[in-house]
């Protein structure tokens, strides 16, 4: 009975090198989604930022308007001497 060798060593090495050339390409498509995933992120970085400072600017805009209306009705109040108290 004689036995068929499956794998000699050319085809072992045809097979590596064939698995490294998947892994090479694999890796690539990676790291070019990661950094396509880290320009997304920076994008959202600094939208993120824009809309913080916008807020911000309308709520230091809000507390402006807040402390014009609490004065005038705070002078509004003010005791005036010709007016009685009840």
């Amino acid at each position: 009975m004689v036995r068929r060798v499956l794998y000699t060593p050319e085809r072992v090495h045809a097979l590596l090198r064939k698995v490294r050339a998947d892994e090479g390409i694999a890796n690539f498509e990676t790291l070019c989604e990661l950094h396509d995933l880290k320009r997304e992120v920076a994008e959202l970085r600094d939208i993120l930022g824009l809309m913080v400072s916008t807020l911000r600017t309308q709520a230091e805009a809000d507390v402006a308007q807040l402390r014009r209306q609490l004065e005038h009705a705070l002078t509004r109040l003010e005791r005036r001497p010709t007016t009685s108290l009840h």
